[in-house]
């Protein structure tokens, strides 16, 4: 196969995109992908009231819900690209800590289930 190299092409997989999958688990000349993600942000906050937590200046979390598909191709054909779709479903915990976003993200998919825990939106 004439593909590009992992970090030249357009990858799937990983904590931003297809986050069931490993990091650049699909790889090629295009992509295509689509999320939708719902943050629902409680008003409990159970660290603000422990003294010796108040170091980590958390100001709120949220409850996420998302949904992923997509797919790579060796060209732009959206018959090609619209085939084989692969998708996952997850759901995560985001803390809003000193001006950053610090979340926990677990998807499943076909082909398993990942884990990650990153800092900042994935968008």
């Amino acid at each position: 196969m004439n593909r590009p190299p992992y970090y030249d092409g357009a990858n799937l997989g990983g904590f931003f995109r297809m986050r069931a999958y490993p990091m650049h688990r699909f790889n090629d000349r295009s992509v295509i992908y689509t999320t939708a993600e719902y943050r629902y942000t409680l008003d409990w906050n159970p660290i603000k009231d422990i003294s010796w937590l108040r170091f980590l200046q958390m100001d709120w979390w949220q409850l996420v819900a998302f949904a992923e598909g997509g797919r790579v191709a060796s060209e732009y054909n959206l018959s090609e690209l619209f085939s084989d779709w692969k998708a996952d479903a997850g759901l995560g915990i985001r803390a809003m800590m000193a001006s950053g976003v610090v979340r926990l993200d677990f998807a499943a998919s076909e082909e398993g289930v990942g884990v990650w825990a990153m800092f900042n939106q994935p968008f």
